[in-house]
């Protein structure tokens, strides 16, 4: 699989309308970049900061997804919390969901229930190159747009109706649910947002080394300074940088 870069994201609520009510213009995820999804919960309980992590087999919620504090890139959990949007071979709007630690498998897009009690499997390896079940998440049909202050994305997630006609949604469950990422037939009759994602961009720690080697000073004699992606910045502003192979804040 080819090197991708990476980024996060957020999820959807709880109540019943039988399609959603207008679609936002989500913003298309890039299709190179790795997302944590994290969800925009503003309420008082656990599901606050929570991403969506994969589960390996024998873990705790073996072969599902479900909500996590996220972690720093030394913890083995940290490629599980990053997922890329696949898009489908017929409609660009239509996703698969892969996560960076089984980049061969993808997230099911048909749920154990149709109901709060429903999870979402991960199917660690494809039989096939288009199984059935592989594409069809799309974004935005109650909520999505970029936050102004931090310039992130964010969006539901959702999947087409069930029998009932009614959509389904991925959500940060709570308490009742042990924080289960679940299904939900969203409507903005919530306000706590626990399914809304938002997109925000995983930071590469790792590799550091390779660009300090490769950093000279400048010709001013001056050390020269890199983002965390290793392109050299002539002008920094507040963040942080490399320089001289460690990281500064300026």
């Amino acid at each position: 699989m080819s090197r991708v870069k990476t980024i996060s994201l957020a999820i959807a609520g709880m109540a019943a309308f039988a399609s959603p009510i207008a679609a936002q213009d989500a913003q298309t995820p890039d299709t190179d970049v790795w997302y944590r999804l994290v969800t925009m919960y503003n309420g008082a309980d656990a599901r606050l900061g929570r991403c969506v992590q994969y589960f390996p087999e024998g873990s705790a919620h073996s072969d599902m997804i479900w909500s996590a504090a996220p972690v720093e890139a030394t913890d083995a959990a940290y490629d599980y919390q990053f997922w890329r949007f696949e898009p489908s071979p017929d409609d660009p709007k239509v996703f698969a969901l892969v996560c960076k630690a089984a980049p061969d498998g993808y997230l099911s897009i048909d749920p154990t229930a149709f109901s709060v009690d429903g999870r979402w499997k991960y199917v660690s390896t494809s039989d096939s190159s288009t199984p059935d079940d592989k594409y069809g998440f799309k974004l935005g049909a109650l909520k999505a747009g970029v936050d102004s202050e931090t310039g992130e994305v964010y969006t539901d997630i959702y999947t087409d109706a069930d029998e009932e006609g009614l959509f389904r949604y991925m959500n940060c469950a709570g308490a009742d649910q042990d924080y289960a990422i679940n299904v939900s037939r969203a409507t903005v009759a919530y306000d706590t947002n626990e399914w809304v994602f938002r997109l925000s961009p995983r930071k590469p720690v790792s590799g550091l080394e390779g660009v300090a080697a490769d950093m000279s000073q400048s010709e001013t004699g001056q050390s020269a300074v890199y983002d965390l992606y290793g392109r050299k910045v002539a002008h920094p502003g507040h963040g942080i940088y490399v320089v001289d192979g460690r990281k500064v804040v300026y």
